[in-house]
């Protein structure tokens, strides 16, 4: 997990193309993201809007909807496709692996 990549501002579905989108503060802490990715071999694309990086849907996402403090949360029908989710994501998804092992949770106020 790469301890030096900021967390998004926020993520978002977006329709067309229908993907997920994590939008950064700056457009460099959004190539450092891609970088880690590509590093991983995780497909992710840079956007024209120079903040959002691209993502696929993760196998088994039940729902995506807004968490408490404004987090995002990211609800897998499994535990496994959460677990696996939130590793893909370079240390900028955290999961509540106690409480909600299904969910993994992505913005400012996860740190």
């Amino acid at each position: 997990m790469a301890t030096n990549i900021k967390h998004p501002r926020t993520a978002f579905v977006r329709i067309h193309p229908l993907d997920i989108v994590f939008d950064f503060d700056h457009a460099g802490d959004a190539t450092n993201f891609w970088n880690s990715l590509q590093k991983a071999k995780q497909e992710a694309h840079l956007n024209a809007v120079k903040t959002w990086v691209s993502l696929p849907f993760p196998p088994g996402l039940l729902r995506v909807y807004t968490a408490s403090k404004g987090d995002v949360g990211f609800e897998f029908g499994n535990h496994e496709c959460a677990q696996k989710w939130a590793h893909h994501l370079a240390g900028v998804g955290k999961t509540n692996v106690k409480d909600k092992p299904d969910i993994v949770y992505v913005g400012r106020h996860i740190c």
